[in-house]
């Protein structure tokens, strides 16, 4: 009888250890779950992290860019309108020239006609010798506007052109 009462006993705290190991495996399983669950965020958590710092590098990146295009497209065009005031003060220059050159070129030269003509048809002696100073400054004035319209070329601004000149 007692070894079947220690039969029934040690069956019946098999069973309860069978039970209780049971109990124990769910509760581990259920704490792995858990923990999977920690692991599978704990990762996804870091990729988002990850993918975040990279979206912020590249828009901060892109943003430099534009800003170094954008001012890249300044400077051009600022460069641009320089150049435009340049070939307008060209032009301009251009305009004073031939307008000095044909104005008062062509005046200077009728009036050097002019005395010349009065000079050689005059018999008073006076008046033939401020004739030909006048002719004289004429001729001078003639040669003296062609040194300026020649200054004002922009062509003839290098060292070069100026002791050709000379």
């Amino acid at each position: 009888k007692e070894y079947e009462v220690l039969i029934d006993t040690l069956e019946t705290t098999l069973l309860q250890n069978n039970l209780l190991l049971a109990e124990v495996g769910k509760k581990l399983k259920a704490k792995n779950n858990v923990l999977q669950k920690r692991k599978i965020l704990l990762w996804t958590s870091l990729i988002s992290i990850a993918a975040l710092l990279c979206i912020g590098f590249l828009l901060v990146r892109n943003s430099r860019q534009k800003q170094k295009m954008h001012q890249q497209s300044l400077q051009a065009l600022k460069a641009e309108q320089e150049l435009q005031r340049s070939m307008e003060l060209e032009k301009e220059r251009t305009r004073i020239a031939t307008d000095m050159h044909d104005d008062l070129g062509a005046g200077l030269t009728r009036i050097k006609f002019i005395a010349e003509n009065m000079s050689e048809k005059t018999t008073d002696t006076v008046l033939h010798a401020n004739m030909e100073k006048l002719k004289t400054s004429s001729i001078e004035m003639v040669e003296n506007m062609a040194e300026i319209i020649w200054a004002m070329d922009e062509k003839n601004n290098t060292l070069e052109d100026l002791l050709f000149y000379l």
